[in-house]
C-alpha cells in the first residue's frame, strides 16, 4: 500500500480510560495533549497535540523563553521541575516568578 495524507496531526482522535474535560492537559504514551471537549470514558473524543497552548505553571519557578518543559498530570502544569512527561512542551514566552501561566508549544513524542 502506498502512503496516503490523512491530515495536519494537530488533533488527535483520543478515547480516555476515565472521564476528562475539555482543557485538562492529559499523556498519550510519550505524547502530552490537551482535551478538546469534555469526554466520557470509552468514547471516542479529540485532543490538541500539537500547536501552542497557555497553561499553568508554578509562580515561584521563572520560566524562560525556550526552556524545556515538563507536565505534572496532578496539578494540570508544565513546570522546569521533573513531572509525569520530561519534555512536554517548550515555553515560548517568559513566565516570570509570580507569574501563573505560561505559553508552551507542545512537543509530541519527545521525551
Amino acid at each position: 500500500m502506498s502512503t496516503v495524507y490523512r491530515h495536519e496531526g494537530w488533533i488527535w482522535e483520543y478515547t480516555p480510560g476515565a472521564d476528562v474535560v475539555s482543557n485538562e492537559m492529559v499523556v498519550i504514551d510519550t505524547v502530552c495533549g490537551v482535551v478538546q471537549t469534555d469526554t466520557a470514558s470509552g468514547d471516542l473524543g479529540a485532543v490538541r497535540v500539537r500547536g501552542v497552548v497557555e497553561v499553568a505553571c508554578p509562580s515561584a519557578e521563572a520560566i524562560t523563553q525556550g526552556a524545556t518543559l515538563n507536565l505534572d498530570v496532578a496539578n494540570q502544569e508544565m513546570q522546569l521541575a521533573a513531572g509525569d512527561l520530561a519534555g512536554a512542551g517548550v515555553a515560548t514566552a517568559d513566565a516570570g516568578a509570580g507569574v501563573t501561566t505560561v505559553w508552551v508549544s507542545l512537543n509530541p513524542g519527545l521525551v
